[in-house]
């Protein structure tokens, strides 16, 4: 520390900036400690997404596929609907929020 070139004085100025400078630090390691888990759940959720995504991809797919094979069955279309229903049932409970709730489709 350089408080010898100074006085008795500045050694205590000194002694208590170096205290806010330790307390600062501290607080940034804990913001970048916070930032960091932020990061990690916002990947999850990009994660996430992303495979409710392939799945609706897959969907749009399938019925491109079906409509260039000149149509589908009753049974394709069932099995269409059910997968599509599954995905719209569970993007549905994840936007419920019980304080502003979300219509029901209908």
């Amino acid at each position: 520390m350089i408080w010898y070139l100074f006085g008795p004085g500045h050694r205590r100025q000194l002694d208590r900036i170096e205290a806010k400078l330790d307390g600062l630090i501290a607080r940034g390691e804990t913001q970048m400690t916070d930032i960091k888990d932020v990061k990690a759940i916002v990947a999850e959720i990009d994660s996430a997404t992303n495979a409710v995504a392939a799945k609706l991809d897959a969907q749009a797919k399938r019925i491109e596929e079906l409509i260039a094979a000149g149509g589908a069955t009753p049974e394709q279309l069932a099995e269409l609907a059910t997968s599509l229903t599954t995905e719209r049932d569970r993007l549905q409970t994840l936007g419920a929020d019980p304080a502003n709730p979300v219509p029901a489709v209908v």
